[in-house]
């Protein structure tokens, strides 16, 4: 009994197993096992070794590059030129029953028994009996040995070199949308990619943009602008009237009220300036603020009415006016200012009343600015005086000054109204009235310039003298004095007699009662004390 040895060489199978592909196998497998005797080499692959019953052949063909001696068949084991019965050469009766190295696998050298796999990056381009392998071509690759045809590179990725295992991916920026391609292509300007393997680019989404190619990210659009498109290449400036506050805008947005947009641009809305306002959205331009109205700051939706001591005639951008000096308005809203009536004044501007003329001056038209002063002779007593009145008799004024009128000092007079000036009372006359004539002075008196009333002279020791000037002593008043003179220096010797007497009786006694009490005694100061008894 033979005994079956099996080494299995992947390399000489390829026993395809279709249901009448294993019939064909069995029916020969059973005639040739009955004729195999098996190599039990240790160093050999499990080859079989055929029992060829000494028949073998003689005139046997090299087999040549691209195929191969299955030396399991009779027509090339039992070839005659196989010397060593453990190793069949790799000959066949014939060419014919050489065999076809299969797709993916090569051979190229002659005699040969077996055929090996096409390296990874490399197929037979699913052709038999090939002699060696074909690099895979850019754009496509194989991945293992023995591969029958190299496999396109898939979307999304890409091989620009031959001979490869595998496809690069596409980096960003960069897709593939078909197979089998050498190179990625570029994002165009408008679309990007930000991952690896991409397909195709997508469009930058509304409110982005990008202007170059290879576009990783898109750009959010700048304030001012906005792009409601996807896929563009830069954003749009917002129209008249319209703003985008934030980066990023798909659309503008309406100006704000108390704003304006007068032309498309980048810009954002302006405030409406003093003066203006607007009270709608989206406009394009602000309003004047209509007569005794005002907008005093910027980006006003309304107008405010003008305060009072200010106006304004017309609708314009101006701010309300003062009140000129000599005029006042103490409404709000003023379209117009009110000048000062007779009697007031106002000599500042902006001013809500007029004030009216002090003590002394006075104002005769509307829309002063100023009270004149009185002339001379001319006073207002009161307060807003429209006109001066004359000074009354008796009262004077000699300037042109807002002083009032004074009265006449004593003595003096005047009689007039309107007098600059007072007239000093004459000699011989008295004026106890500023506002009468003088009085002439009585007979038996006298009155010298300036006099309030009569001087009388004391009878009957004083008569007038003879000028009428003042008065003087008559003789009367010279023996009265004469005579008291004379009684007066009687007295007085007199007087003087009884003082003398009295020093002389007081100084006895006090001698005699200083005796009576010094028992001694000196005769002067320079003598001893001598006794005189009690």
């Amino acid at each position: 009994m033979n005994i079956l040895r099996w080494q299995f060489n992947y390399r000489y199978s390829a026993i395809p197993f279709g249901f009448c592909s294993w019939i064909s196998f069995i029916a020969i497998f059973t005639v040739t096992v009955a004729n195999t005797s098996w190599n039990n080499s240790t160093t050999s692959p499990w080859i079989p070794v055929l029992n060829c019953s000494g028949t073998y052949f003689n005139s046997c063909h090299v087999c040549g590059p691209g195929s191969f001696a299955n030396i399991s068949t009779p027509q090339c084991g039992c070839c005659i030129n196989n010397t060593n019965k453990t190793d069949y050469s790799a000959s066949c009766l014939n060419t014919t029953f050489c065999t076809n190295c299969d797709a993916g696998k090569y051979q190229p050298y002659s005699g040969k028994n077996h055929c090996d796999f096409c390296p990874a990056g490399t197929s037979t381009n699913n052709v038999i009996g090939s002699q060696n392998c074909t690099e895979c071509e850019p754009g496509y690759f194989s991945s293992q040995n023995g591969s029958a045809n190299c496999t396109e590179c898939g979307l999304g990725q890409h091989q620009p070199q031959e001979g490869k295992s595998e496809c690069l991916p596409c980096g960003q920026g960069f897709y593939s949308n078909l197979t089998a391609q050498v190179n990625c292509s570029q994002c165009t300007a408008g679309f990007f990619c930000n991952q690896s393997m991409c397909t195709d680019c997508s469009p930058c989404p509304v409110g982005q943009y990008t202007n170059t190619n290879q576009t990783v990210n898109c750009t959010f659009c700048w304030e001012g602008s906005h792009q409601p498109i996807p896929g563009q290449t830069s954003c749009e400036p917002c129209p008249a009237g319209q703003e985008a506050r934030f980066k990023g805008a798909e659309n503008c947005t309406a100006c704000q009220a108390g704003t304006f947009k007068n032309e498309s641009s980048f810009s954002e809305c302006q405030q409406c300036a003093k003066g203006s306002h607007q009270a709608e959205t989206g406009q394009e331009t602000c309003d004047p603020c209509p007569a005794g109205f005002e907008a005093r700051l910027e980006g006003a939706m309304n107008c405010t009415p003008c305060f009072p001591g200010t106006f304004k005639n017309e609708s314009s951008f101006d701010l309300c006016f003062e009140c000129p000096a000599g005029t006042n308005t103490s409404y709000t809203n003023s379209t117009e200012c009110s000048p000062c009536v007779e009697g007031y004044f106002q000599n500042l501007s902006g001013q809500v009343y007029c004030s009216p003329c002090f003590k002394g001056t006075y104002c005769s038209t509307q829309g002063c600015t100023r009270c004149e002063a009185c002339g001379k002779g001319r006073e207002a007593r009161t307060q807003a005086a429209k006109n001066c009145t004359l000074c009354r008799p008796g009262y004077f004024k000699a300037a042109d000054d807002a002083t009032l009128c004074r009265k006449c000092e004593s003595g003096w007079f005047t009689t007039t109204e309107g007098s600059p000036a007072c007239t000093e009372c004459p000699d011989g006359y008295y004026c106890p009235q500023a506002d009468h004539d003088p009085y002439k002075c009585p007979e038996a008196s006298y009155c010298p310039k300036g006099s309030v009333s009569p001087r009388w002279c004391s009878t009957p020791f004083f008569r007038k003298n003879s000028q009428s000037t003042g008065c003087e002593i008559t003789d009367a008043f010279i023996g009265v004095v004469s005579g008291a003179s004379i009684v007066f220096c009687l007295l007085l010797a007199f007087g003087i007699y009884k003082s003398r007497r009295c020093y002389r009786k007081r100084s006895v006694t006090i001698r005699l009662e200083n005796n009576e009490h010094q028992p001694l005694a000196a005769s002067d100061e320079s003598s001893p004390p001598v006794y005189t008894g009690l």
